[in-house]
């Protein structure tokens, strides 16, 4: 490539300039890049080209761009920033905020810049950091309702919805038209417990803009408010999400939602989210296979080995090659197939069984039994997005664990805290011989009850009929519905709720007084 005919660059600069001036991005871009092969070092040439790429969301080379322009003058204070929220879209965090604090230290009175610092800080988990930084922003700004929406969000992690509700409520103020705040403000009032105010705030934000988290939000209201019909259908809309479209799978088999005959076809039911969900739909499988098809199960290996007395199904690992079939639905969209309503919820438990074999083996390990024996788990997958609100601190939980019984951690994943504790609390551990969640059914069989929070385990214990108690947050997840104190899902539950938001004593303490009464 030889040199641009261009003797002035800095004219040559100043056009493409007024192409990226007038919203012709990609058209200033190739402009730029025809400059550089000429003027590989000039720093407003590569800080120019950079903010460009940034703005068409090529963030790796806006990144190496504003770099490299950086390192031939260090004192840019926008070409910072701009680098950071860069790094920040590359998921490259602290280095984002050194960019953010390199730039405040030479213009400390930029709003947006304290702002973006405040993301880099919550994605760290600084979060104390993070909402002086948003403060600050809002103290130079009080007019920019993002910085509030972000506030909120942020009140919302660290678990203080009512401060989060005012910070929504103030950005929806300040721009009536923030469909993303709209929206926020309806998980804060549904976290709230006032769920025809969050229902409003959901409606007002699907009218206002198009991303489908908002429906899925409302869907996942109306099933916990107990509208199946109009909860389910909805709640296709989470596959149109920006989150889950990595997920997607894509067949070129039609999906099927009982909208044509299946006798005699193959049909692929496979598990789309966590452990939990599978145990708790694949009961519909056997209602696939009265229709007359054949059933293909694509499940996590974890999972896997549990399905063995479902039925005649072929069982497949996922991630491994699919046989041939015909139709195809995802095991969480059964229930809009079948119509689903709270009196005809499928619920003949037990639906899966543990394997004999298995259950011997634990019978062997555990040894006579010197009292009732309940089994216990306090934490899911930290992974989770909602587990810092379902899972129990073990010492909270551990007024629970005493008395007149033999008690048994379920859990596979156990802290070296928790394991110390355990051991105080005379808890025998288990977690080094669980391979998958058929050892752990197993290991529930040889339980009197099951005592846990809302995760996989509370699952399969309701799966395989075992009595459970499920302790669950003052907000629940949708499937538990609100109030009661039962399960359509699982008729050997019994179910303790929080009575205010974050009150796990009560839960514990109602549990403990209810379990001193319990009889084997």
């Amino acid at each position: 490539m030889t040199t641009p005919p261009f003797s002035n660059i800095e004219a040559a600069l100043d056009r493409a300039f007024a192409l990226h001036r007038a919203g012709q991005v990609e058209r200033a871009r190739d402009a730029y890049l025809q400059l550089r092969f000429g003027h590989p070092a000039h720093p407003r040439l590569l800080f120019l080209l950079g903010t460009a790429e940034l703005q068409l969301g090529r963030y790796a080379d806006a990144v190496a761009s504003l770099g490299a322009s950086l390192k031939l003058d260090p004192d840019q204070e926008i070409a910072l920033s701009n680098c950071g929220i860069g790094l920040l879209a590359l998921e490259r965090t602290a280095e984002a905020l050194a960019c953010f604090d390199r730039a405040l230290a030479l213009a400390p009175d930029q709003a947006k810049w304290h702002y973006n610092r405040g993301n880099a800080l919550r994605n760290l988990g600084r979060a104390d950091e993070a909402l002086q930084a948003y403060d600050r922003a809002i103290a130079l700004d009080p007019g920019d309702a993002c910085f509030y929406n972000n506030r909120g969000t942020l009140l919302k992690d660290i678990r203080r919805p009512e401060a989060a509700l005012v910070a929504f409520d103030r950005a929806v103020a300040l721009d009536p038209n923030f469909a993303e705040a709209h929206s926020n403000r309806g998980n804060i009032l549904k976290t709230l417990g006032r769920h025809d105010d969050a229902l409003a705030a959901y409606d007002c934000a699907i009218a206002l803009g198009g991303d489908a988290s908002f429906k899925y939000n409302k869907a996942r209201l109306l099933l916990l408010t107990g509208d199946f019909k109009a909860g389910w259908k909805l709640y296709e809309q989470r596959w149109q999400r920006e989150r889950s479209k990595s997920f997607v799978r894509r067949f070129s088999q039609p999906r099927w939602l009982k909208d044509r005959p299946v006798k005699n076809k193959t049909v692929l039911l496979y598990g789309e989210q966590g452990f939990g969900d599978t145990v708790q739909f694949v009961r519909y499988a056997p209602m696939v296979a009265a229709l007359g098809a054949k059933v293909v199960i694509e499940v996590q290996k974890d999972v896997l080995p549990l399905l063995a007395g479902l039925g005649d199904f072929v069982l497949i690992e996922r991630g491994k090659p699919l046989p041939a079939f015909d139709l195809q639905c995802p095991m969480m969209s059964l229930p809009l197939a079948f119509k689903t309503r709270l009196d005809t919820v499928p619920a003949n438990v037990p639906y899966l069984s543990a394997d004999p074999a298995r259950i011997a083996q634990w019978r062997r390990r555990l040894g006579p039994k010197r009292a009732p024996r309940i089994g216990i788990a306090w934490a899911g997958r930290a992974a989770f997005d909602n587990d810092v609100n379902r899972s129990i601190p073990l010492a909270t939980m551990a007024p629970l664990i005493a008395g007149r019984f033999e008690f048994h951690a379920l859990q596979k994943e156990i802290s070296s805290a928790d394991a110390v504790l355990l051991h105080t609390l005379s808890v025998s551990v288990h977690a080094g011989d669980l391979r998958d969640f058929a050892d752990t059914a197993a290991l529930i069989a040889e339980m009197d009850m099951v005592i846990s929070v809302d995760t996989s385990i509370a699952h399969v214990a309701g799966a395989i009929g075992k009595p459970v108690w499920i302790l669950l947050p003052f907000a629940p997840d949708w499937r538990w519905l609100l109030q009661r104190t039962d399960s359509p899902w699982y008729p050997t539950a019994l179910l303790f709720r929080q009575p205010a938001f974050g009150d796990w004593d009560a839960v514990i303490e109602t549990a403990a007084q209810e379990l001193e009464k319990k009889s084997f």
